[in-house]
């Protein structure tokens, strides 16, 4: 059965990247396009069918049946309540959430599943599980390190990916997650650093740095067709979940 489905932010660099990718998922047919009440777009055709972009409106989400959002942080949990209100599954590209943002998902899961995915590339979702495995067989003798390095125009930093990759291997081994730091590494401290500049899509690399031997696990993503492939294939995933927030690994198994 095709699902109608409602692209939130799908003006921006990665809405656009969506509405292209669509191409390759008959599963789905765009119901809405929907952006910011300010944007330049609205009124526009999107190359999608007959869609054209229009301002968001939660009335618009009601001939719906799942969303996609890459709006704003701002935006982003008020979206997650309406869709609990219509029983919609809700996938969130958004980055640079905040707690308070974090709760109000939470509570709109109670209702509806909710994947909250930083990162929508299935080898991001590689290299978190890879870097897991290698730091449970290296063991506190190893030192852990990342870096993450973004475009110029990225508003976010540390990347959303970025602090769920350190979050994953903090907790997993009671590391202090140290950004940008200055002077002297301590122990059990695990280092965070940030890149910005060019057109980078994005690049994250996690070291274990041992006595005489160094580890590197590295992805780049080359294209922004990556996340927008993700996220479809995400979806298909989500939408007959039980209802709960869900992380990119969970969907994977």
């Amino acid at each position: 059965m095709i699902k109608k489905v409602a692209l939130i932010g799908a003006s921006g660099r990665m809405g656009r990247e969506l509405l292209l990718a669509l191409r390759g998922f008959p599963q789905f047919q765009l119901a809405a396009a929907l952006v910011s009440s300010g944007s330049s777009s609205i009124g526009l055709a999107c190359g999608t069918g007959a869609v054209t972009f229009e301002a968001y409106a939660a009335e618009r989400l009601d001939s719906v049946d799942c969303v996609i959002d890459f709006s704003s942080p701002a935006q982003t949990g008020l979206i997650a309540l309406e869709c609990s209100k219509r029983g919609l599954p809700l996938l969130i590209g958004t980055t640079g959430i905040d707690e308070l943002c974090r709760e109000t998902i939470a509570h709109a899961a109670q209702k509806i599943p909710i994947l909250l995915a930083p990162n929508t590339s299935i080898g991001v979702a590689a290299l978190s599980e890879l870097a897991s495995l290698a730091q449970k067989i290296l063991g506190p003798s190893f030192d852990v390190e990342l870096s993450e390095i973004h475009h110029r125009e990225k508003k976010d930093a540390p990347s959303g990916t970025a602090k769920a990759l350190a979050t994953r291997l903090s907790s997993e081994a009671q590391l202090v997650q140290a950004f940008n730091r200055e002077g002297k590494r301590e122990s059990g401290e695990l280092g965070i650093s940030s890149l910005r500049g060019g057109e980078v899509y994005g690049e994250h690399t996690i070291y274990f740095f041992g006595n005489g031997e160094r580890i590197e696990i590295t992805h780049r993503a080359e294209s922004r067709s990556i996340f927008a492939r993700g996220a479809f294939a995400l979806m298909l995933a989500l939408i007959d979940r039980p209802v709960g927030v869900y992380q990119v690994a969970d969907l994977l198994v």
